[in-house]
C-alpha cells in the first residue's frame, strides 16, 4: 500500500461506524435470527398442561436461543399470559424459568399485551444447558386453555462473520455483514495492476504483491465444536476466496478449522450477473448443524490506464451508477468532466506528481471507497 497516499488522505479520513454486537442485542432482532438460517427445530404445542420434548439433542455448554410464538383465538378467549408465564424448560438449563414479563440479560423481552387482543406474539431468551440431552417444555394449564397454537423454535447462536469496510483501498473497520446496505459488500473487479507489471492482477497466476482489491473477511472462532469441525466457503461464479492477502492459498474444497478465528480475502474476477448481488456462502458448524451465512456481494467495474506521465489527463470509468468519482491522489479530479454516458460514469484526472502511485478514487457508498492505481512517471 502507498503510505504517502494515506498520509495525504488522513485529514479527509471519514470516521467509520463501529457496530457492537452481543448476545442480548441479537435477541431483539428476530428477522436477523431467522435470516441466519440457524433454526434447528420447532416444537409445536397443541395443548397446555402437557409436556413436549425436542427431538434435538442439546449439547452441554452450548448456548441456544429459544423463540416462542403464540396465536390467541379471540380477545375474549385469549390467554391472560399465565400459561406461558408458567412455562419452564427442563431443569438441566442455567436459565430455567420462562416468564413472559421476565427480564433476560437486563433486557425486557416481554411482548406488549400478550392477552389484550387476538394476534401473534413473540418472546425469546437464551439458555445454556448444563447437561447434554433433549429439551422438555412444560406449560401449566390456567383453566382457559384457549390458545390456538404455540410453537417453540430452538436456534443455534451464530457468531458474527465480519467484513471489512474500505477507505482508500485500506480496511477502516470490520462490521457484521448484516449491518451493510442492501447491496452488501461493494467490490470492484480485480483487474487493476497493483504490482505494476503491466498485467491485470486477476489474470495472473500465483502471488500478487500489494493487491488492494481483495476484501478481508473475518471468520469467528467457534469454541463449542470439536477440533475436527470445519468452516466451509462456497463462492459463486465471479468470486474467489484466498487464505492469504497476496492471492495465494485457494479455499476451494478446503475446510477451515472452526476453533480458530482467521481472515480470508475475497476477490472478484467476473461481473456476473451485472449489477446484481450474488451470495458468498459461509457454512458454520453450530450446535451440531450447518448454519449457512449468505453474504451479499455486488461486483462492479473500475477501469483506467495503468501508467501515466506528469501532467497527463486520463479518463476513468465505472459501471456502478450508485457511486461517484470523488477525488484523486497525486493528481486532480476534473469535476467538470464527471458525467454518465450510456450507463457508464466517467471522470478525468490530471496527474501532478512524478515517481508516485496515483489513485483515481471512487466512492461506491459510505462504507466502500476504492481507488484505481496508476504509476505516474516523467
Amino acid at each position: 500500500m502507498n503510505t504517502d497516499r494515506h498520509e495525504r488522505a488522513r485529514k479527509n479520513h471519514r470516521a467509520s461506524t463501529v457496530v457492537l454486537e452481543n448476545l442480548e442485542s441479537r435477541t431483539l432482532c428476530y428477522a436477523s435470527i431467522a435470516a441466519a438460517d440457524s433454526a434447528l427445530e420447532t416444537v409445536q404445542i397443541r395443548s397446555a398442561a402437557a409436556t413436549y420434548t425436542s427431538n434435538l439433542t442439546l449439547v452441554a455448554g452450548t448456548t441456544y436461543f429459544l423463540r416462542a410464538t403464540g396465536y390467541t383465538r379471540t380477545s375474549a378467549n385469549a390467554y391472560d399470559g399465565d400459561a406461558v408465564a408458567e412455562a419452564t424448560t427442563s431443569t438441566s438449563t442455567t436459565s430455567s424459568s420462562w416468564g413472559i414479563t421476565t427480564d433476560v440479560g437486563s433486557l425486557s423481552l416481554a411482548p406488549t399485551s400478550w392477552g389484550a387482543s387476538a394476534g401473534d406474539h413473540v418472546y425469546g431468551q437464551y439458555i445454556t444447558p448444563t447437561t447434554t440431552g433433549a429439551l422438555s417444555f412444560v406449560f401449566a394449564n390456567d383453566g382457559t386453555d384457549k390458545i390456538s397454537t404455540l410453537a417453540v423454535t430452538i436456534y443455534g447462536v451464530v457468531p458474527a462473520v465480519r467484513v471489512a469496510t474500505i477507505h482508500l483501498d485500506t480496511p477502516s473497520s470490520t462490521v457484521p455483514f448484516s449491518s451493510l446496505g442492501s447491496a452488501g459488500v461493494l467490490l470492484p473487479l480485480n483487474d487493476a495492476d497493483f504490482d505494476h507489471n503491466g498485467i491485470a492482477d486477476d489474470q495472473q497466476s500465483g502471488r500478487v504483491v500489494g493487491d488492494e482489491f481483495l476484501l478481508p473477511i473475518t471468520l469467528p472462532a467457534i469454541s463449542t465444536v470439536t477440533p475436527t469441525s470445519h468452516i466451509d466457503i462456497t463462492a459463486p461464479h465471479g468470486l474467489r476466496v484466498w487464505l492469504n492477502p497476496d492471492r495465494t492459498g485457494s479455499t476451494v474444497g478446503v475446510g477451515l478449522r472452526a476453533t480458530k478465528a482467521r481472515t480470508v480475502y475475497l476477490e472478484a474476477y467476473s461481473e456476473q450477473p451485472k449489477g446484481a448481488a450474488v451470495d458468498l456462502q459461509i457454512s458454520l458448524p453450530i450446535a451440531g448443524a450447518a448454519v449457512v451465512e449468505d453474504i451479499p456481494v455486488t461486483v462492479f467495474s473500475l477501469s483506467g490506464p495503468f501508467t501515466a506521465t506528469e501532467g497527463e489527463k486520463q479518463v476513468f470509468a465505472s459501471d456502478y451508477l450508485d457511486g461517484k468519482w470523488l477525488s484523486a491522489t497525486s493528481g486532480t479530479l476534473d469535476t467538470a468532466s464527471v458525467a454518465v454516458v450510456h450507463n457508464v460514469a466517467f471522470a478525468n484526472v490530471v496527474w501532478s506528481d512524478t515517481a508516485a502511485i496515483g489513485y483515481a478514487d471512487f466512492e461506491a457508498d459510505a462504507d466502500y471507497l476504492w481507488g484505481w492505481p496508476v504509476q505516474v512517471g516523467t
